[in-house]
């Protein structure tokens, strides 16, 4: 009897051991799976603006995007009509980076290509934002091209307001060695829904 109360004990803490693992195996699975997200979007503009410059001949465009990503880690691809002169083709950037957060501040450093159908060319960029209050973050941004060293350096800010209705605008320069110039942007736009957002904004240059 002792012997088969030992083989039950054993029988039991073997089984125990079964379940915990299989446990274990199942959270490691939804941890795994809540890390992963894949986030898109479709977005309509009257002038895709990059920059401060057209990149549409002052016409419409149809843009989207799609972006899986692994805790801090992503990559995406991103598309759109463009017209330069008159000569319409497509831009798609292909991207890749990592967000780390640590409290208020939100970092975002990787590398962009822009792909069109006969030239490509590609930045590495460094972002940060830091929420000042809940309804104000102020942001700035670092663009580099290694092939030429061309900078793209930016300050923005954006202050959120009653009602899903927000403000915003941004300062940027832009360091090349043929036409070096500053540029900036203010708007104003509406939160509509979760996944919603319309957005009225003035770019210049000088």
């Amino acid at each position: 009897r002792i012997s088969w109360l030992a083989a039950a004990a054993a029988a039991v803490a073997l089984g125990g051991l079964a379940d915990r693992a299989a446990a274990a195996d199942a959270a490691a699975e939804t941890d795994t799976a809540a890390m992963f997200d894949v986030a898109f979007g479709v977005a309509v503009t009257s002038d895709y603006i990059s920059r401060g410059i057209t990149q549409t001949d002052h016409k419409a465009a149809i843009q989207g995007y799609i972006e899986p990503s692994y805790g801090i880690v992503y990559g995406g691809l991103w598309a759109s009509n463009v017209s330069f002169g008159g000569e319409k083709d497509t831009e798609v950037d292909a991207y890749a980076g990592i967000r780390p957060e640590f409290g208020k501040l939100s970092l975002d450093f990787g590398y962009v290509r822009y792909l069109y159908s006969d030239s490509s060319s590609g930045e590495a960029y460094a972002k940060g934002k830091f929420s000042l209050t809940d309804n104000v973050a102020l942001g700035a941004q670092f663009f580099i091209d290694p092939d030429s060293s061309a900078t793209y350096t930016e300050a923005n800010v954006d202050l959120s307001l009653p009602h899903n209705f927000g403000v915003s605008g941004a300062v940027g320069f832009v360091h090349n060695d043929f036409m070096p110039y500053t540029t900036w942007n203010a708007g104003i736009y509406y939160q509509a829904t979760d996944w919603a957002k319309l957005d009225l904004r003035y770019s210049a240059t000088d």
